[in-house]
């Protein structure tokens, strides 16, 4: 449903257990979007169709993330991010990485158990740590075996890219 965010209902970007008013389409909904949203309009819930369809940032004025922690892409590439495409938490304001010319799928929150669990511990481009500098990514990988978590303060953002299919984490604190 989403091209840059594979499964937000898995990255708990979508919450569900009651019904709430979609405040776009006016429809209810057991599923809502519970993510960042830069707007100055108040709103109860949106729902995914209205995110997917861009109704939800048209209507209510606003994007799913922070223009200024992208890069400035081609237009339409950057109004499916922005516009149609839903956000995750972040620690700090969430970065969406890019690759190939083109935004990357954003993953999962990760830590170091789950690069390894997926076989890519070795095989992840760091593009952002807080602590990462030019030739000090050997210290950034044992600062990530050792204390990266996925529900930790430290954690990873893994982000993939579409095209090359090369795996890119972003990682930061609260």
């Amino acid at each position: 449903m989403f091209t840059y965010h594979q499964d937000p209902v898995r990255t708990q970007v979508f919450k569900s257990g009651f019904l709430k008013t979609c405040s776009c389409c006016g429809r209810q909904t057991d599923i809502w979007y519970s993510g960042p949203f830069y707007t100055v309009i108040s709103y109860e819930a949106i729902c995914p169709w209205c995110i997917a369809n861009g109704s939800a940032a048209s209507m209510l004025q606003g994007t799913f993330h922070d223009p200024a922690c992208c890069a400035q892409l081609e237009e339409a590439k950057l109004d499916e991010l922005l516009h149609r495409t839903p956000g995750y938490e972040a620690g700090q304001t969430a970065a969406w990485l890019d690759h190939c010319d083109d935004y990357c799928v954003f993953i999962d929150f990760v830590g170091w158990k789950e690069l390894v669990s997926r076989g890519i511990e070795n095989d992840v481009n760091l593009m952002f740590m807080p602590i990462l500098s030019l030739g000090h990514e050997e210290e950034a990988k044992n600062r990530m075996q050792e204390s990266m978590e996925r529900d930790g303060s430290f954690r990873g953002y893994l982000f993939q890219c579409s095209h090359c299919k090369e795996y890119l984490l972003y990682a930061d604190y609260d």
